[in-house]
């Protein structure tokens, strides 16, 4: 998907490529479908906004590998978001340095397997330089010690991670109190193994209330409004700066 334009590359039964956009399915004859999607993209790659990416192959392994030899071909592809959906984490650490991290500025991942040494990406300058991250892994749980590596962002949500223990808050309070450009998160986490409690007398030490709160957190240059929501299976924090 480019720029809210989404085009679905297939394989005809003689060989030839099915493009099909908009509710329209064009045929172009003798050009492996492959091919013919990474040419298109080289064109309007220069001119795009955001790119969204979802890896639909899951037999065709070769058509994965096409796409990260285009971008490390490419150098350095300008746009302001990149979208990844259902790849791999190593294939996401060899994708994000192709693109121009001075100008990427929103960040987002899905369905995203396998991810061991999340802290490795925060190596990245695309990752460094960002403003906005969102990850959405429905089905496994991330580790929650990746919070920490969030705030530099100013807005990010992630779902969702495991136990978010009181060292975590405590991290996070302190992370606030010094990120000048932090703007707001939503983080939704494990709901068995998590005390709520505790974790909103970290930022409200006289705290007495249930579950679910809502928080007004500052200092003398910074002030946050943190709510906690409980549902069925998790919970959701929300932080906003005021």
């Amino acid at each position: 998907m480019l720029d809210g334009i989404e085009i679905l590359y297939t394989k005809t039964a003689n060989g030839s490529s099915n493009a099909n956009h908009n509710g329209q399915k064009y045929i172009i004859d003798r050009k492996n479908f492959v091919d013919r999607a990474l040419k298109d993209l080289k064109i309007v790659s220069k001119h795009a906004q955001n790119i969204k990416f979802a890896n639909n192959t899951k037999y065709r392994r070769n058509i994965v590998s096409s796409l990260i030899e285009f971008f490390k071909t490419q150098k350095c592809v300008h746009v302001k978001e990149i979208g990844l959906h259902k790849f791999s984490f190593e294939q996401v650490l060899t994708i994000l340095p192709c693109f121009d991290a001075k100008q990427l500025k929103n960040i987002d991942l899905s369905g995203i397997k396998s991810i061991y040494q999340f802290e490795r990406i925060t190596d990245l300058k695309q990752w460094q330089n960002a403003e906005e991250l969102r990850i959405f892994i429905p089905f496994s749980k991330i580790s929650s010690t990746i919070i920490v590596h969030l705030f530099h962002f100013q807005c990010f949500s992630i779902h969702y991670v495991g136990k978010v223990s009181v060292q975590t808050a405590i991290q996070m309070r302190e992370d606030l109190l010094r990120r000048s450009t932090f703007q707001s998160c939503e983080i939704t986490f494990e709901k068995s193994k998590s005390n709520p409690i505790e974790l909103a007398k970290v930022f409200k030490l006289d705290y007495a209330g249930g579950n679910e709160f809502k928080i007004e957190f500052s200092n003398c240059n910074n002030k946050f409004d943190i709510s906690l929501k409980e549902f069925s299976w998790c919970f959701v924090l929300n932080v906003e700066r005021l």
